[in-house]
Order: C-alpha cells, then sequence, then structure tokens
C-alpha cells in the first residue's frame, strides 16, 4: 500500500492517510463485520465534529438516556446539564449506578 493524499471534505486542506491508517481501517471492517471506507475528512475535522456530537447544550427540557452498561433509563435533568455544559464535560452514557464500576476496570 502507498500513503494516500486527499482533500478534506471539510476545511479543504490536504492531509494524508498512511498505509498503517489504511491497514486499520481494513481490519477494523473486518473485526466489525461492517462495510468500512477510508476517510473523507482530516483527524482534527473528526475530532471536532466527535466532540459537537457528545456536547452537552442546556436547552431547559429533561431528557432520558440509556445507560450503555446495563441498559436502564436514567433522567439527565437541566441542573445536570447546566453541571456539565459549564465544565465542558460529554453527555454521560452511564447511570450514576454503573459510573463507579466503569472507572474501576
Amino acid at each position: 500500500m502507498q500513503t494516500i493524499t486527499r482533500q478534506c471534505g471539510q476545511c479543504r486542506q490536504p492531509f494524508e492517510i498512511t498505509p498503517e491508517e489504511q491497514q486499520w481501517w481494513e481490519d477494523f471492517g473486518e473485526r466489525t463485520g461492517q462495510s468500512w471506507h477510508l476517510p473523507k475528512n482530516c483527524t482534527p475535522c473528526r475530532a471536532a465534529r466527535r466532540q459537537a456530537q457528545l456536547a452537552v447544550v442546556d436547552d431547559g427540557a429533561d431528557e432520558m438516556i440509556t445507560c450503555v452498561d446495563c441498559g436502564a433509563e436514567f433522567r439527565f435533568g437541566t441542573r445536570d446539564k447546566a453541571y456539565y455544559a459549564e465544565h465542558g464535560f460529554a453527555r454521560p452514557r452511564r447511570c450514576r449506578f454503573c459510573r463507579p464500576q466503569a472507572r474501576r476496570r
């Protein structure tokens, strides 16, 4: 494999995909059984997009989130949202009972 140079679809800056990265994407597709493709955006733009998806916006409404560990639904209230947004934390994925166990792993 050779290094591939592409133009980022978002910031229009050129970026390279090394043979190691290409192999990683191919292995990822095989591990997950999903179809895969090489990235169309540079690493900083992909990271910014992930951060934006996880960002907490305090819109004044409660939200119900399903815990990724136990499957229970928990409330992500307005005070929680304000705290998370103020400190720049990502939206929680685990309920308050599963969070301590996740930290111990």
